[in-house]
């Protein structure tokens, strides 16, 4: 997806998606903490940063960081996707039921949003006690499998939905 980041930071931005991959968090930090010296609310940098700081088992950072990014960027899907992950997680379901509230009626979605929306509806319809509203919703993604990138954001998105514990508020 286009980021609008002139040159220099999108080949920083690429550079901390190859450290992430390898496991090299506090590099790949670096390089996002670079471009947001320049761009401070840049809503893609600041998701990859919430996701190189859950990587380093950081969740309370991440949280922060996505809540910063909802701040800024209401309409920024996966900040939204993946802030709401963390409160079904906690058990916060009226928050996270507030923020994915309308995305599902956009006319267009890329499929990466796409995983990630859906992916974060299931969690929400397993949290909810809704096992096969769950189901179904996981079960829509799997047709749109075509590529490995498909394939690792369905299994992420299956996984997060057997962790959801049913009825924590």
């Amino acid at each position: 997806m286009p980021t609008g980041l002139p040159e220099d930071l999108q080949i920083l931005l690429d550079d901390s998606l190859l450290l992430n991959r390898d496991g090299q968090y506090a590099a790949a930090e670096a390089c996002l903490s670079a471009i947001l010296e320049r761009i401070p609310d840049h809503p893609i940098v600041l998701g990859n940063l919430a996701a190189t700081r859950m990587y380093q088992d950081r969740d309370a950072e991440a949280r922060e960081v996505l809540r910063r990014a909802v701040a800024v960027h209401p309409d920024y899907l996966f900040a939204r996707c993946n802030l709401a992950g963390f409160l079904i997680e906690d058990g916060e379901l009226e928050e996270a039921t507030a923020l994915l509230d309308g995305l599902a009626q956009r006319p267009r979605l890329h499929i990466q949003e796409y995983f990630a929306l859906y992916g974060v509806l299931a969690m929400l319809n397993q949290a909810n006690g809704d096992h096969a509203s769950a189901a179904a919703r996981i079960a829509s993604l799997e047709p749109m499998v075509q590529t490995d990138s498909d394939r690792r954001m369905l299994a992420i998105a299956k996984a997060r939905v057997a962790k959801v514990t049913v009825g924590r508020r």
